[in-house]
């Protein structure tokens, strides 16, 4: 995803998430850095033939896709903090049992998602006082295709 900025959602058992907001908002969560939208690792077939011909070439799988989200929960008061945090933590909770799916918008493009389990918990919110809190996680897609 090369535009951080584009709305997204994470729609999981235990609720949805909505990241960067189209309208203003006092409390909302934003993305701050996507890795792993853009492309996708491929793995070589591994085949033991000694005994044909060295420039044999077979198809390649696509793995499946790694997304890493950063961002920052943005909030006016210490409970709505709170709630936002327990919030995101609840969803990502839900996606080691459930398949979930992750959206985005870009700028003039249609809505794109992937389905998505949970592969790397948040371990703690960074910041202190009234910053914003900031987040990192990590989703997987046993199918790399994006919908």
């Amino acid at each position: 995803m090369a535009e951080i900025n584009a709305p997204a959602t994470l729609v999981t058992p235990a609720g949805t998430i909505s990241f960067n907001p189209t309208t203003p908002a006092t409390d909302y969560y934003w993305l701050t850095d996507v890795q792993g939208l853009d492309g996708v690792a491929l793995r070589a077939p591994i085949d033991n033939l000694p005994q044909a011909d060295g420039g044999l070439v077979h198809d390649f799988l696509k793995e499946v896709r790694h997304v890493t989200i950063e961002g920052m929960v943005v909030f006016s008061n210490a409970a709505t903090r709170n709630a936002m945090c327990d919030a995101l933590v609840a969803a990502l909770d839900a996606l080691q049992a459930a398949d979930g799916t992750f959206s985005w918008t870009p700028t003039g493009q249609s809505t794109k998602s992937l389905t998505v389990r949970c592969d790397q918990q948040i371990t703690g919110f960074r910041g202190t006082g009234f910053a914003p809190k900031q987040f990192m996680f990590g989703l997987v897609a046993a199918d790399p295709a994006i919908a």
